[in-house]
């Protein structure tokens, strides 16, 4: 139940969300049609990203990241029940983009990424022992620490 406590409440989800692409997109340059490719999307999928942003290789990069979100959130929400926060963002496609971002050998973006979701995850772990301590009665005694080592993350 803890873990579920992390992926929820952020505030400027939809910030955060936005910037972290668009750094990506920014990076990717002319690697964004090989990252195409290794998520999937279709020879059509790609000459539509370009003709739709023909302004430049960022608006373009920035597009295809969108819709691979925007199609793996469809995927994610089927499964899961809760909206996609920031960090459940993360997560959810850091180990597919990770991946695929190796096979393309763009390492400075793998780098970002995991760079970005440490923390993101030691953000929000901050935040919410913080919130645990408040809530608990310390007239009993009860220790924080005890307390969450007994947790488990799911």
């Amino acid at each position: 139940w803890l873990w579920r406590h992390f992926l929820v409440d952020w505030q400027d989800d939809a910030d955060r969300k936005e910037e972290t692409l668009a750094i990506i997109a920014d990076l990717l340059g002319f690697s964004w049609t090989e990252l195409a490719r290794e998520l999937e999307f279709s020879e059509d999928d790609i000459q539509l990203v370009r003709t739709e942003n023909p302004n430049s290789l960022q608006e373009q990069s920035h597009a295809l990241l969108q819709r691979w979100v925007e199609r793996e959130a469809k995927h994610a929400t089927g499964k899961c029940h809760f909206s996609l926060t920031y960090l459940n963002l993360l997560i959810f496609i850091s180990d597919s983009l990770i991946k695929r971002l190796t096979k393309i050998n763009r390492m400075d973006i793998v780098h970002l990424i995991e760079t970005q979701m440490n923390k993101s995850v030691q953000e929000q772990t901050s935040r919410t022992y913080a919130e645990i301590e408040k809530t608990l009665d310390h007239s009993e005694g009860i220790n924080i620490s005890k307390y969450l080592k007994r947790c488990t993350l799911y």
